[in-house]
């Protein structure tokens, strides 16, 4: 759901809902996730930051099963340079 230009593509705020159960909310620039949103993988894990043409670059990622979470930089999709941080904030 979301604004869809008269390219027939998504621009602006909206939501994407996959059929494996993923949820991107967001932004969109030319169809393109692109900017900060929540993003919901199917086994309940979370991002929260940036995208760049579709890929999450920087922010937060959580784990749903322990609330442990990676915050810092991301390469295709593998976190990069940051923290791992355990449910209650500290260091891992």
């Amino acid at each position: 759901s979301g604004p869809v230009g008269a390219d027939g593509v998504p621009h602006g705020e909206g939501v994407a809902v996959f059929s494996d159960g993923r949820r991107y909310e967001g932004t969109f620039v030319r169809g393109h996730m692109t900017g900060w949103a929540r993003f919901t993988f199917a086994n309940g894990d979370v991002f929260e930051g940036d995208f760049k043409n579709g890929v999450y670059s920087r922010g937060k990622y959580i784990l749903k099963q322990s609330g442990a979470y990676f915050k810092g930089t991301f390469v295709n999709g593998q976190p990069d340079k940051g923290e791992w941080y355990d449910s209650s904030g500290k260091i891992i």
